[in-house]
């Protein structure tokens, strides 16, 4: 038996080209099968395979020239450092235009940030201030925004505070909670507020939202017969989530807000029954509210979360507010069938833990 001289491994480049006749040949031979025109279908690919291949090297030759456009910037000796920085941050064809007037040493004409960023760095504090609300700037410019840090890293030095690793860390990240909250956020709860409100008092009003005829109608039915039921907790179900979600953050989800709704809105129980759970619900959502505000204007006062004492709420303690006041006037033989019957077991871990409140308080 005769063995054919091994082959030499194809180089990558030929292993592509390679492939790239077999998936030609392949396509050409589905085209004339389908009784198509197989000259132009492997014109078109062929010209589709080299239109692939100069944009890979077009890109390509774009990073090498970045490389080289990033490492001339770094050995310019007439860019300052803070320049420098700011001009890594660009994208390239921006970045080039500035290193031409950057790596000038006469130039006039900067760009707005660069420009907001010198003058910036000579004002005095109170200016300072002044001048990032009144130009809105600083959101995009490197330069400004550590500048701000620095800024706030003073004053809170002045001001004697020596934060820990961990306590810079939480300025840090409260600061991105607070700009959400000054940002959109505040005023997004205050309207959910409002709706929580409006709908309480739709309810006082005698719409029929509940009752043992709509709490037991099949989920699939009550559409049907009961569509004031249905679109009012859908609507609570929506407010409670947005509400909560800006006050607590990403933490709070929407399936918790339907969790919530299921216990405190019992739809098989008449509505003068639901509304003081309602309207506790609503006391707790206000509380969670000024607590973040308080939060919100600590912060801005003192540039650190450092020495504020406040209220963390959970979704278990916004059950508890709703339900252990109406536990405390029953006694434990009404609080036991209430645990028995209680629809949701969100609505009996509440009931368990109003026990064991009861127990420490008594030990």
């Amino acid at each position: 038996m005769i063995f054919g001289k091994p082959q030499t491994p194809l180089t990558p480049e030929e292993q592509i080209e390679r492939n790239r006749r077999r998936a030609i040949g392949l396509s050409v031979a589905a085209e004339a099968f389908k009784g198509g025109d197989p000259v132009s279908r492997g014109l078109a690919l062929r010209q589709q395979f080299q239109e692939q291949e100069e944009e890979i090297k077009t890109q390509e030759q774009q990073e090498q020239q970045n490389k080289l456009l990033d490492e001339a910037i770094k050995q310019s000796p007439n860019i300052t450092e803070a320049r420098k920085n700011y001009l890594f941050s660009l994208p390239y064809e921006q970045k080039t235009s500035a290193f031409l007037k950057f790596a000038q040493p006469n130039e006039q004409k900067l760009t707005a940030a660069i420009q907001d960023y010198e003058y910036f760095s000579k004002l005095g504090e109170d200016e300072r201030e002044l001048f990032l609300q009144g130009s809105g700037r600083g959101t995009y410019s490197p330069e400004l925004v550590s500048q701000i840090e620095e800024i706030k890293r003073k004053q809170r030095s002045r001001a004697g505070l020596d934060l820990t690793p961990g306590e810079e860390q939480l300025d840090k990240s409260f600061a991105k909670d607070y700009t959400k909250w000054e940002g959109g956020e505040k005023q997004q709860s205050e309207s959910n507020i409002t709706n929580l409100e409006n709908k309480i008092a739709t309810v006082l009003a005698g719409a029929n939202v509940s009752g043992p005829a709509i709490g037991y109608t099949p989920d699939v039915l009550k559409a049907l017969f009961h569509p004031q039921a249905t679109s009012f907790k859908d609507e609570m179900n929506d407010i409670v989530f947005q509400s909560l979600r800006a006050t607590l953050g990403a933490q709070f989800t929407e399936r918790e807000a339907q969790r919530l709704v299921a216990s405190v809105f019992n739809d098989a129980l008449d509505e003068s029954f639901n509304i003081p759970r309602l309207q506790r619900l609503l006391a707790k959502i206000k509380a969670i509210y000024v607590e973040k505000q308080n939060k919100a204007d600590y912060y801005s006062k003192a540039g650190t979360l450092k020495g504020y004492v406040g209220e963390t709420s959970t979704f278990d303690s916004i059950l508890d507010s709703v339900f252990f006041d109406e536990l405390s006037g029953m006694t434990n033989e009404e609080v036991m069938e209430r645990y028995k019957k209680a629809p949701t077991q969100d609505e009996r871990n509440s009931i368990l833990r109003y026990a064991q409140s009861l127990k420490n308080a008594g030990e």
